[in-house]
């Protein structure tokens, strides 16, 4: 992004701010209808206007959410800019705004926090997305460390579902589509005596035609299933004290989302390349058939008092995920060169939280609580293939990690209109590792290395400060600064056979983060304008690395952040919602002298590195054939930050047509996104290319709304881009692709 966009953007900007005032002497002349609905969110841990919070947030309605058929995360990630949010079997890897991490390691959390129903999930499930009892999807941009805490570098992502109710209900819904796909989704709420109501919601989806092939195998290629439910017991036990438990299941199967397909034209052992194997965009070429198995189950209650005074939350949660033994092709090639077997890794999490918060209505807002999380993460696997010629090698590692928090924060009025936010967190992780690694040669005993045992804390203070002042009921600007941190964390990853001393952990990530925005309502409420500036400051980010052992952590020592995002939404015809958002960014490594490589490139790729900046033994090869392939360090200081697209935008458009035989519902969307890098090395072969993606659906609604019929595509242009893509393994550069185009018929019924 151009010094000379950011001027042009800011100056749009201030027109904004006096669009409302210019706006204000014409809303009487105005058309009448309909405005635009209040949108309640709990960015603060208290439900507030969307409008009043001066927070970045976008929020996606569960009207949205049915209307626009949001079932898969890749679609929330169209509606807000800067977010990217890929999915697989591991669990999801969420950039927001240039941060974030694609490590999907266990015990390694994202930088985007994710939350469901308040309670901090370390390791995301897609099937969450795909329950029809979602009410809200909030997403918070920036750091959220003072109330969020745990790892909210980037933002959080806060999912909530439907509350049971006491009158009976119930909603059905069956979806046939290409692929031979097909789901299903059923949600059910009634009222168990006067003071106890249940719901459940069940999810359940089969791909049984992959949308590829494995060239080498001949076997189906990127298919996926999997089911799961939610369900909620509400105990009004008396007028102040409620309890809400709520348990979850989910299972998921699946090959989408790993890079086990070449980009064409890079280099390949043994000669096999995507072209010379002649597979399409969704093919692979691995000799093994990697379909990643895993289960995530969770518990939790939340106790409500009310004194008066004061209102008391208690928060208690588990949750445990297990990825079943899978064999995995880790070359992506037709030839057994490095390849896992019997991998499996898991995870356990006990979340206790305790919130005390002013009562609805006081003049001065405040918020004290504690929080305490302890988590134990293991991997066990055994690498094998021509790598390590006849033998094996073995790892077992168990990472644990015990934080408490405590925290607090308080908005007062200081001025008339004016609002004073101050608040503050204190944080203290204790990680430990455990790991042992062997060599199993194919006769003889075995070879032990470790075991390896160490432990280390990193504490932290978080906080916040924000100024914001309301200029009239429908227009109220904002300053704010905000800390967010990441723990440090163990590379076990990395621990294989031949390894002799434990590498010590990654540094924990710290990100300073300085905002400016607005937020206004105009023309009788029918047009809503939010925006928000923003400069991060970003240091020891966590970064992924591939080496010849596997992926591993490493820190940058700095990088910068800036950009600005926009929101708006309108009603500029009865019955017609528009929604619109843009958002610009400029993501650099500021100082990143150190990145370790280990990459191949294809003959005459363009080289947009400096071999010269590079150091080691052996610099960085310009052409193919200088195998065997070696670790080398290069400053990539400079280059684009990794999933932070320069620009992005979208649009939505809701129509509904009343009849007398029934409604139609009609809607749009369309999402841009420009080109960004999958490698710190800013290579070409993993740059993602600008995509244009565009959705839409019909859905007709019989009179009473007992029965429903919906037509739907996604990605209609047939657009072909990638979910991740990585350069550094023994197959050069590889992909996974995302979903190509689909297309179905979904058929409900409300009781």
């Amino acid at each position: 992004m151009t010094k000379r966009t950011i001027h042009r953007t800011i100056l749009v900007c201030a027109s904004l701010i006096a669009m409302p005032a210019m706006a204000q002497g014409t809303t009487e002349a105005g058309q009448e209808g309909a405005s635009l609905a209040d949108i309640v969110v709990t960015a603060q841990r208290r439900s507030e206007n969307l409008q009043n919070v001066p927070i970045s947030v976008t929020a996606i309605t569960s009207e949205q959410a049915i209307k626009l058929g949001i079932t898969q995360p890749d679609v929330i990630a169209q509606m807000v800019p800067g977010l990217q949010l890929n999915h697989s079997a591991w669990g999801l890897t969420p950039f927001l705004r240039g941060v974030g991490t694609n490590s999907v390691a266990i015990g390694n959390e994202p930088a985007v926090a994710l939350f469901v129903d308040d309670v901090y999930l370390p390791t995301g499930s897609a099937g969450v997305f795909q329950l029809n009892s979602i009410s809200s999807i909030e997403v918070l941009k920036g750091p959220q460390g003072t109330l969020f805490g745990r790892n909210a570098t980037g933002g959080v992502i806060h999912i909530r579902t439907r509350d049971p109710s006491f009158d009976p209900s119930a909603t059905a819904t069956a979806s046939y589509g290409n692929y031979d796909t097909i789901s299903g989704q059923l949600y059910g709420s009634t009222g168990l005596t006067d003071t106890v109501a249940i719901n459940f919601a069940l999810q359940g989806i089969d791909q049984r035609k992959g949308w590829g092939v494995n060239g080498t195998t001949g076997n189906e290629a990127n298919s996926m299933s999997g089911w799961g439910g939610r369900t909620k017991l509400l105990w009004n036990m008396g007028e102040e004290t409620s309890l809400l438990v709520a348990g979850s299941y989910d299972r998921r199967s699946s090959d989408q989302g790993q890079p086990g397909r070449s980009i064409a034209g890079t280099f390949t052992r043994d000669g096999y390349s995507a072209d010379a194997a002649g597979l399409g965009f969704y093919d692979v070429m691995s000799n093994l058939d990697t379909v990643q198995k895993s289960t995530t189950r969770s518990l939790s209650g939340k106790l409500t008092h009310d004194f008066g005074s004061a209102r008391l939350v208690l928060i208690s949660a588990f949750s445990k995920t297990v990825v079943d033994p899978v064999v995995s092709d880790s070359d992506g090639s037709p030839s057994p060169f490095f390849q896992t077997r019997e991998f499996a890794m898991g995870g356990r999490t006990f979340t206790q939280e305790v919130q005390l918060l002013s009562p609805e209505g006081s003049a001065v807002k405040w918020i004290l609580g504690a929080f305490y999380l302890h988590d134990r993460s293991f991997m066990d696997a055994t690498y094998e293939g021509q790598a390590f010629g006849t033998s094996k090698s073995h790892t077992d590692a168990v990472q644990r990690t015990n934080s408490i928090a405590g925290f607090g924060q308080v908005t007062t009025e200081i001025l008339p209109r004016t609002n004073l936010t101050l608040g503050l967190r204190y944080t203290s992780d204790r990680r430990s590792l455990d790991a042992v690694a062997r060599l199993l040669p194919a006769t003889g005993a075995a070879v032990t290395f470790g075991p390896f045992e160490d432990a280390k804390t990193f504490n932290s203070v978080t906080g916040r400060a924000s100024i914001d002042h309301h200029f009239s009921d429908d227009l109220m600007g904002y300053i704010a600064y905000n800390r967010g941190f990441k723990s440090g964390i163990y590379n076990f990853t990395g621990i294989v056979a031949g390894t002799t001393t434990l590498p010590p952990p990654v540094n924990p990530e710290t990100l300073d983060a300085y905002t400016i925005g607005f937020k206004s309502e105009f023309l009788n409420r029918r047009l809503r304008v939010n925006a928000e500036a923003f400069l991060y400051e970003y240091s020891d980010l966590q970064v992924q690395i591939v080496l010849p052992t596997g992926t591993t952590l490493t820190n940058a020592s700095k990088a910068t952040i800036k950009g600005i995002d926009f929101e708006i939404s309108a009603i500029p015809v009865r019955n017609l919602t528009v929604s619109a958002s843009i958002g610009l960014l400029d993501g650099r490594y500021k100082d990143f002298r150190n990145a370790p490589s280990f990459f191949l490139l294809p003959p005459n790729a363009p080289t947009p590195y400096d071999p010269a900046r590079c150091s080691g033994p052996n610099p960085y090869p310009a052409v193919q054939g200088s195998a065997p392939a070696t670790q080398r360090s290069c400053d990539v200081s400079g280059n684009r930050l990794i999933q932070a697209p320069p620009f992005s935008s979208n649009l939505q458009l809701l129509y509904t047509l009343p009849t007398d035989l029934g409604d139609f519902d009609l809607s749009a969307s369309w999402a841009h996104g420009g080109n960004y890098e999958y490698d710190v090395f800013s290579s070409p072969l993993t740059r993602q290319p600008r995509t244009d993606i565009v959705n839409g659906s019909v859905q007709w609604t019989a009179p009473g709304g007992t029965f429903n019929v919906r037509l739907w595509a996604n990605n209609l242009t047939g657009e072909k881009y990638y979910t991740i893509a990585t350069t550094g393994s023994t197959a050069g550069a590889k992909y996974a692709a995302a979903a190509p185009r689909t297309y179905g018929v979904t058929l409900g019924a409300n009781f």
